[in-house]
């Protein structure tokens, strides 16, 4: 699992100060843009390069992939009423699919000592094709070379499906960290206990908000009325759209409608009734459904989520929100 610890003496002026002031999203894009204004500049002085560095070029490479994430591709704010049901969703993990070929979740996720400062998600196979695309190549092309690259015999199954880059930041340490899904379940870890308890728990919550959006959001139109989960831009309505930059369009937000929010609403108002300590013995956890029934003509072969559900509950509800068609 690579990954490499910034020493905090090191860090440029003004990033540490500013932790509690940004939201994850702007702490990171300045912490990533600073250190790499940083090592041009060390080995500019130097009239040398990172290239014959083997630690600082894995280094880099982490770097350049969270710049490219937050510079062109969708960044997530999540609904506290979605959290609810995320969070007491068991995910699917061999299942990911994501909906972007890179997507950052702007969320804290709180440690003993620090936090990892939101999650970059990479979708090793969809980053691929699209770079293939922009060289110049057909769609029926470029999916070619993907499996082209992914079967060659010196990669030999090696490039992971998917990625997940995270930055940990405490008093005592900041550290940048790539994992693929096999590595965050690896016991034998060098990371440190506390940073890789919440990494984990950053990839499970990645994960379980990947497939929501892959199965319950119109990806051709984010917005679209008839779908309960929807992402919705995130910028006032009054503001001039035309003059908005790019950036400002790559925020959205997750939101829940229609009998999905009605039930959240309840299945929040149940779980508030009962104590911390005895809500495990009630949350009947969320999980994917995987169809595979010839019944279902529609939509077999595919993934739904069943939400979580508390023992007592309106059911009558419930099943309206996990209506699957055939």
């Amino acid at each position: 699992m690579p990954y490499i610890t910034l020493v905090n003496e090191y860090i440029p002026d003004g990033v540490l100060q500013t932790v509690d002031e940004y939201d994850p999203y702007d702490w990171v894009y300045i912490l990533f843009k600073a250190y790499h204004g940083s090592i041009d500049n060390y080995y500019k002085e130097r009239g040398t390069t990172y290239d014959d560095d083997l630690k600082m070029r894995g280094f880099m490479t982490m770097l350049f992939s969270g710049i490219d994430a937050l510079d062109k591709y969708p960044i997530l704010n999540i609904d506290p009423a979605v959290e609810v049901l995320i969070e007491d969703t068991n995910p699917d993990v061999n299942n990911i699919k994501v909906p972007f070929p890179k997507l950052f979740i702007n969320k804290r996720f709180k440690a003993h000592k620090g936090y990892i400062m939101g999650i970059v998600v990479e979708d090793m196979n969809q980053v691929s094709y699209q770079t293939f695309l922009q060289a110049g190549l057909s769609p029926k092309e470029a999916k070619k070379m993907v499996d082209k690259v992914r079967n060659h015999p010196d990669v030999n199954g090696e490039i992971p499906a998917m990625s997940f880059l995270y930055v940990y930041y405490s008093t005592e340490k900041i550290q940048i960290i790539m994992s693929d899904l096999d590595e965050i379940f690896d016991p034998n870890s060098d990371i440190d206990k506390e940073v890789f308890t919440v990494m984990k728990k950053a990839m499970i919550y990645a994960a379980n908000v990947s497939n929501l959006i892959t199965t319950n959001v119109d990806l051709d139109n984010l917005v679209n009325p008839d779908r309960d989960i929807r992402l919705i831009p995130q910028y006032k309505p009054t503001e001039d759209v035309k003059a908005l930059t790019e950036r400002d369009k790559r925020f959205s937000v997750i939101r829940l409608f229609g009998n999905l929010r009605r039930y959240t609403q309840e299945y929040a108002k149940e779980k508030r009734k009962h104590a911390a300590k005895d809500q495990d013995a009630v949350i009947v956890r969320g999980h994917w459904r995987h169809l595979r029934s010839p019944r279902f003509r529609n939509k077999r072969g595919q993934s739904i989520w069943i939400p979580p559900f508390i023992r007592g509950m309106d059911k009558e509800l419930y099943s309206r929100i996990i209506h699957v068609k055939k």
